[in-house]
């Protein structure tokens, strides 16, 4: 989240802050009343083109900005995709994300992500790199249209998923349009050397001409009468003065941090009577007490981690060493 936010990146959440109480790590991001595009879903059980055509662009244009930082999300899906009280689309947990150095290749390898929206290449341990990112997209666009996923819709176990992903054909209903179906085809083909992995081809596309990409902005969508009768609702929004105002966090009680650069500040919040007197930079702000200038990635070799009451709550430290 730092590298994004350092990237300046739009139409992602903005992280306002992170800390630890001795027991859970707490990321603190805006509030989004909009709500997920997965709950929209289940309530409207598909979009309007007009809408289903927006959110794709405001997803193309986010991930345009993501990959030149060099960053790779890897679990864009409906749960992910947030709304804010405009109806502008917002990019979510970059949990999975990988970020690419200056140095280093732009490819890396792993199943992850959520299987039904994942490429196939990501199941049989091939290298891949932002192309796997559009065809998610290709995914939830499919899905928006239609209300189902593309492959293995009727599955029940991964393998099957999997089995599906790799080798059904893509069906269309005759309520998509051929050019729509034209984008689909290039999205969600197989062989990623004939995906469309170029985000200047996918703008390209006829699917997005009326689309101006040089005034673009992702950031409101009103859903008109004549929608109404396909979303089965209308989408209402929640605004901010809405919300009740709630402390951000206090001073722990406990003694000490174990992750004391886990602690982090926003300037946006920093001026908040809880942080009078945190240090400011350009991206980030801490405690006027703390002596760590920034915020700092957990190690994995990280000796007293183990020990954390957290970890011994969830697994059996003791069984999981002896199997080490």
């Amino acid at each position: 989240m730092r590298r994004v936010r350092e990237a300046g990146v739009k139409g992602v959440v903005r992280m306002l802050g992170s800390f630890e109480d001795g027991d859970t790590f707490v990321f603190v991001i805006e509030y989004y009343p909009g709500e997920s595009l997965a709950k929209e879903l289940r309530a409207c059980k598909r979009f309007s083109p007009e809408r289903a055509q927006f959110i794709t662009a405001s997803l193309v244009s986010t991930l345009s900005s993501l990959h030149k930082a060099r960053i790779l999300h890897r679990d864009i899906k409906p749960g992910n995709i947030l709304f804010t009280a405009s109806g502008a689309v917002v990019l979510a947990d970059f949990g999975l994300s990988v970020v690419f150095e200056d140095s280093e290749e732009e490819l890396t390898t792993g199943d992850a992500g959520t299987w039904a929206f994942m490429a196939p290449e990501m199941f049989v341990g091939e290298m891949y790199g932002y192309e796997v990112d559009f065809w998610a997209v290709g995914v939830v666009l499919y899905l928006m249209l239609t209300g189902k996923v593309p492959f293995g819709r009727r599955t029940r176990c991964i393998k099957d998923l999997v089995d599906c992903i790799m080798h059904d054909p893509l069906l269309f209903s005759t309520r998509i349009d051929a050019v729509t179906q034209d984008l689909l085809k290039k999205l969600l083909a197989r062989n990623p050397d004939d995906r469309l992995r170029r985000v200047e081809d996918i703008k390209a596309h006829a699917y997005f001409r009326n689309i101006n990409w040089n005034t673009f902005r992702n950031e409101q969508y009103s859903v008109r009468t004549h929608d109404s009768l396909l979303l089965g609702r209308e989408t209402i929004y929640v605004g901010q003065k809405d919300i009740r105002s709630i402390p951000f966090t206090t001073k722990p009680d406990w003694d000490g941090s174990e992750y004391p650069d886990f602690y982090y500040i926003s300037p946006e919040l920093a001026h908040e009577d809880t942080f009078k007197g945190a240090s400011i930079s350009d991206d980030m702000a801490t405690p006027a007490d703390s002596k760590y200038p920034s915020i700092g990635r957990m190690k994995t070799g990280d000796s007293n981690r183990r020990e954390r009451r957290w970890y011994q709550r969830l697994f059996n430290v003791a069984e999981i060493q002896s199997t080490l």
